[in-house]
């Protein structure tokens, strides 16, 4: 806990390149950022990714069925993707509603390690 004290808060600052949900590659930083980081993580397929086959998460699997067994299945695979390709944030607790046959809700609490500032990731599936 010391060293967080002796932290300056600019050098606390992320900025790196976004691209989803935008019509041309836009900078963002901090909890936007790592919002970007996690979406691009649920939503990208292990083999997909050129250069990094191993990246993203099984979510996609899941989802054409979320009985509560697999319901159980995909939050663990979407803590364990969260924990080794997004080691800034610490994943509190994970949500999955079934909205209705073609639609999920996935809430993620989170925790930012470096500035232990919480904030939460909401997404909408349809599939």
């Amino acid at each position: 806990m010391a060293f967080l004290s002796k932290v300056k808060e600019k050098d606390l600052t992320m900025k790196g390149v976004a691209f989803y949900n935008e019509e041309v590659l836009v900078i963002k930083q901090d909890l936007a950022l790592l919002e970007e980081s996690i979406t691009r993580i649920l939503l990208t397929v292990p083999g997909e990714r050129v250069g990094n086959v191993s990246f993203g998460s099984k979510l996609q699997n899941y989802l054409f069925d979320l009985s509560s067994i697999f319901i159980e299945e995909a939050r663990s695979d979407i803590f364990s993707s969260i924990n080794k390709w997004e080691p800034r944030v610490t994943v509190n607790d994970i949500t999955i509603n079934v909205i209705d046959v073609n639609t999920a809700s996935i809430k993620l609490d989170l925790t930012v390690k470096a500035t232990l500032e919480d904030f939460t990731v909401q997404k909408i599936l349809r599939y």
